[in-house]
């Protein structure tokens, strides 16, 4: 991990940087048409006595460079919570520098911390880098499953 540099949860000051990598990945994507992330759904659903969803954020020199939202599962056939990944994305200019190996690293504690059974997350079949990463990771590609969604007006 590069020197001055921190991985922790993310705090209602981080939330205008984490929109802004938010943004990127959608355009990454291609869904930035459709985002219709805020701030402020990130301060009301982010926060508080019961969080939708958690972030790590990736710190260096004090700015946030990547970040991986995630969200818990509280029941499972296993009778154990599981930890859904839902987004993990770095800046062009800090990648490579190990801080996505440690916000993974992180992302593992939080779930072994609340007893998960798993960590599960979703990757586009054309992002090889991303599989690669995952790859380096010792993550198993899930083909047991597939991906359905049912989109709702």
């Amino acid at each position: 991990m590069l020197d001055k540099s921190v991985i922790r949860l993310f705090e209602p000051r981080d939330v205008p940087a984490v929109l802004l990598l938010m943004k990127e990945l959608a355009l990454f994507e291609g869904y930035l048409d459709d985002f219709a992330i805020t701030e402020q759904y990130l301060i009301d659903h982010g926060f508080g006595n019961k969080p939708m969803f958690q972030v790590l954020v990736a710190e260096t020199d004090k700015q946030i460079v990547g970040y991986g939202a995630f969200y818990t599962v509280p029941f499972t056939f296993e009778a154990r919570p599981k930890i859904v990944l839902k987004e993990l994305y770095f800046s062009e200019s800090s990648r490579g520098s190990g801080l996505a190996t440690a916000l993974f690293e992180q992302l593992q504690i939080e779930a072994i911390s609340q007893n998960a059974c798993a960590i599960e997350w979703l990757v586009l079949k054309n992002n090889h880098a991303a599989q690669t990463f995952y790859t380096r990771q010792l993550a198993q590609h899930e083909v047991q499953w597939q991906h359905w969604r049912l989109p709702l007006p």
